[in-house]
This record gives structure tokens, C-alpha cells and sequence, in this order.
């Protein structure tokens, strides 16, 4: 009825948003990103060479050829053109971000040129977690499906180190649940995802794996009560 996926590598919200359209083939999809990140790198920008900073790339089928700073390969070009498939699977403009704060310049030409929506921490603090979703409804609201995508990254590493990429100035624990509970009350969600879940790396606060699981659960909850409806 609701797919909840748990993944390792924010790299995989690529093939879930795939799988997604392909679902909804006829429907506008949505994209929440929860994210320390904007993950709009291609294999022309990125920096790192990391594809966990690609998937929202690949859903918007974007090269960003002019900020280009690479030459790929042909075979890195043609694997490239696999993920990114056969035409964009989420328009630009459908894209939010919720406590994205370490961004590349590559990035922020995307983000200002297609008007994606951005939602920093402070701004969550000083307008409140409903009057954020009541902005993320309005920015999507020609959107049939949302899918939300919950990078752990996106709280403060004082909640807990076990994760790959920590960037200071993060969500507090009380504050991503609250915003995953009031999205996954939202009828048009469809989808949501928890990763770059990394307990292996813990060395302060509470150790990832509970600090997840505990914000999953009260996630699921709020699912299970929307769908019993």
C-alpha cells in the first residue's frame, strides 16, 4: 500500500523515483528532499565523484554542462545517460529542500534557475514545522504524488555521528520528527525514504541506528492511521 524504503547510499533515491514514475506513469511527482545536501551533481560537476550526490540529477535529467568542471569518459557518459533515463522524471520546479546548508556553486545555478524551493533550518525555526508544509503543499500543489526523501544528515551532528557526510547547524531529532509526521499525514505523499544510515561511524550523541529507528516508527505510525482511513 506505501512503500517505506531504508537505504545505506542516498544514491538509491535515484532508482526509487524511477520505480515511482513508473508506478504513476501519468502523474506529476513531487520531490521532497531532506538533506543536508542538494545531491544536483553530474558526472560534469561533481566534485568528489560520489553518486549519492547525484540522484536528484538524475530525476531532472540534468547535465549542468554549464558549470561543467570534468570530462567523463564515453562509458561514464552512457552509464550516466542509463540512470538519468529517457526523459526527466520530475520537473525542476517540483523539487523542495528542507535543511539543505552545504551547497556547491554547480548546485545553487540549478536550484536558483529552476526555482526549486529551499527551506533552510533557521527558516523552519523562525515559521514553524506546519507553516513549512503549508509552503511545501503550495509550491507542489499541481503535483499528484509526493515522495519524500529523509536524509539522516539533515539533523545536527549532536544528535548523533552515523553518517557519512555530518554538517553542523542541522535539525534537532524532535524537529525532523515532527516534519517527517506532518509530511507523512499529507494525502498526496506516496513514498518515503530514511538513508545514509551509517551506525558504524557513531563517536557522540545517541547511536544512529536508534536514533532512526525511533523516528521510523513514529513515521510508520503516522502512515498506518492515514491508511486505516
Amino acid at each position: 500500500k506505501f512503500p517505506v524504503v531504508i537505504s545505506g547510499d542516498h544514491s538509491n533515491a535515484g532508482g526509487t523515483i524511477s520505480g515511482l514514475k513508473k508506478s504513476y506513469m501519468n502523474s506529476r511527482i513531487g520531490l521532497v528532499w531532506i538533506d543536508a545536501h542538494a545531491d544536483l551533481h553530474s558526472p560534469f560537476t561533481t566534485p568528489s565523484g560520489n553518486v549519492h550526490g547525484m540522484a536528484v540529477a538524475t530525476a531532472i535529467k540534468e547535465n549542468n554542462i554549464d558549470n561543467a568542471i570534468n570530462e567523463p569518459s564515453d562509458k561514464i557518459i552512457d552509464l550516466w545517460s542509463k540512470l538519468s533515463g529517457d526523459e526527466r522524471r520530475v520537473n525542476p520546479s517540483d523539487i523542495v529542500y528542507v535543511g539543505l546548508r552545504s551547497v556547491e556553486d554547480a548546485e545553487s545555478f540549478l536550484i536558483h534557475k529552476y526555482g526549486m524551493g529551499v527551506h533552510t533550518v533557521n527558516d523552519l525555526r523562525a515559521k514553524g514545522v506546519d507553516r513549512i508544509v503549508k509552503d511545501i503543499g503550495l509550491q507542489l500543489d499541481q503535483c499528484d504524488v509526493i515522495y519524500v526523501s529523509f536524509d539522516v544528515d539533515s539533523m545536527d551532528p549532536s544528535v548523533s555521528n552515523g553518517t557519512g557526510t555530518p554538517v553542523n547547524n542541522g535539525l534537532s531529532k524532535q524537529e525532523a520528527l515532527e516534519l517527517l509526521k506532518a509530511l507523512a499525514s499529507h494525502s498526496k505523499v506516496k513514498c518515503i525514504e530514511f538513508t545514509e544510515i551509517n551506525p558504524s561511524l557513531d563517536t557522540k550523541g545517541e547511536p544512529m541506528g536508534e536514533v532512526a529507528g525511533q523516528l521510523l516508527h513514529e513515521t510508520i505510525n503516522c502512515l498506518n492511521k492515514r491508511i486505516s482511513k
